[in-house]
C-alpha cells in the first residue's frame, strides 16, 4: 500500500507545475479513494468504468500520479 507521504509528494510537486490543475482519481475501491483525498482542492472520484475507458482518460491528462 503507498503511503499518504507518497501522494502529498506527488500533489505538491503538480500544485507548483500547475496550481490549478483538477485531479482524477481511479480507484477499484471507491471508499478508499474518497478518504484518501477528501482533504486535497479539485478532486474528482472517477465512477468505475472499463479499463480502456479509464486509460483513454488517464491518457487524456496532462499529469499522472500511478502505484502499482
Amino acid at each position: 500500500m503507498i503511503g499518504e507521504k507518497y501522494y502529498k509528494r506527488a500533489e505538491n510537486i503538480l500544485l507548483r507545475l500547475d496550481p490549478d490543475c483538477r485531479y482524477y482519481v481511479f480507484s477499484d475501491y471507491i471508499d478508499e479513494a474518497k478518504n484518501n483525498f477528501d482533504s486535497w482542492s479539485n478532486v474528482v472520484i472517477m465512477p468505475k468504468r472499463s479499463a480502456c475507458q479509464d486509460m483513454f482518460i488517464m491518457y487524456s491528462c496532462n499529469y499522472n500520479i500511478i502505484t502499482n
